[in-house]
Formats: C-alpha cells, sequence, structure tokens
C-alpha cells in the first residue's frame, strides 16, 4: 500500500481475502492498521489510501496476526476523531475466541473475536458498492453495542466521516447492517 498506489487500490479486495486464505489457519504478517490518508509522512504527498478509516480500524478484527500495528503519524493524530482514538487505544492484543460470521472471498468479511468476556465484530466491504447484510451475532442478542460506521460519502469527499452509533441487537442475535464502498464495520460491547 505504501509503496504503489496500484496496491492501494487492490486493498480492498485483499483484506477481503487473506481471512479465507493467509488467515484460514493462523496468524499472518501484515502491515497493519492504516490511519494516514496519504501515503507519506506528512500526511499531503504521494498517493492515497482507497478505503475508509473505518474499514481501516476493522481489520484489527478481522485479520489475525501475531503483533498488531497501528500506522499513524504525528500530524494525523490530532485531526482523528475522539471516538477513533479511544477505539485504537483499546484494541485487544489478543484473543480468546474467533468466529467466521459471514463473508465471500475478495468481497466482504465479518469476523467475531472475543477477548475476557467482551466480544469484537468487525467487517469489510472490499467491493465498490453498498453491501447491507443481515449478521447472526448470538453471543450479542439482546445487547446494545457500540457501532462503528461510515456516512456516506458527501460531495467534494474523498473518504467518508466515522460515526460512533448505539445499535440494538435483536434478541434473536441478528443485526442489520450496511457497509459502504471500500468501507467497514465494527460491533464491540461497551
Amino acid at each position: 500500500m505504501f509503496f504503489t498506489e496500484e496496491a492501494a487500490r487492490r486493498e480492498g479486495y485483499d483484506m477481503t481475502m487473506h481471512p479465507f486464505g493467509r488467515n484460514a489457519v493462523g496468524s499472518f504478517d501484515w502491515g497493519g492498521v492504516i490511519m494516514n490518508r496519504m501515503m507519506s509522512k506528512d500526511n499531503r504527498s504521494r498517493h492515497r489510501r482507497f478505503t475508509s478509516d473505518v474499514f481501516e480500524m476493522a481489520t484489527a478484527i478481522t485479520n489475525q496476526c501475531s503483533v498488531n500495528c497501528v500506522e499513524v503519524t504525528p500530524n494525523v493524530v490530532d485531526s482523528l476523531p475522539a471516538h477513533v482514538i479511544d477505539y485504537l487505544r483499546q484494541i485487544p492484543t489478543t484473543w480468546d475466541e474467533t468466529k467466521f460470521v459471514a463473508g465471500y472471498p475478495t468481497k466482504y468479511a465479518v469476523m467475531a473475536r472475543r477477548t475476557a468476556q467482551k466480544w469484537y465484530v468487525g467487517g469489510l466491504n472490499g467491493t465498490q458498492s453498498p453491501m447491507t447484510l443481515t449478521l447472526e451475532l448470538p453471543m450479542l442478542a439482546g445487547k446494545t453495542v457500540k457501532y462503528y460506521v461510515d456516512g456516506k460519502l458527501k460531495k467534494g469527499q474523498q473518504w467518508p466521516d466515522s460515526e460512533l452509533r448505539r445499535l440494538k441487537i435483536g434478541k434473536d442475535g441478528k443485526a442489520k447492517v450496511t457497509m459502504q464502498p471500500l468501507g467497514g464495520i465494527i460491533l464491540m460491547e461497551e
């Protein structure tokens, strides 16, 4: 991603393939959660990142790796919303349980991971179209969770704004969510 625009454009495809391939049997070596929007230290030059902030944040859940790095340069930290900083600070370093929720290689991937008694659900949309899914999350049945989601892309924006909402999971464990193009979702217990 950092070195070529071609790789940056392909990130949605790649990150929705790895849970089914490289990550299917265990941890893989991976570059990390990239919060800079431009692939440079000054966050102004070189080529851009094509995925949303929530997509990047969700990769910390969908991708299993031995060291989960967050790539953000000091000049970018001040531009991130408080809810993003809070999430990045609390990404677990170990997981006790992993569950496949939904997906199709190179299109989308949704994984659930538990640390102690807290569940995190991360979803990635690797396509150029919005995607609405009904997820089956029996571990969250009847609970209200934090819901990180991309807003709709506004005219003139290159990246959608990330939003933190609350979502009530049905008593049957079902949750209807929408992932924006090259976007993501995160659901996590409070």
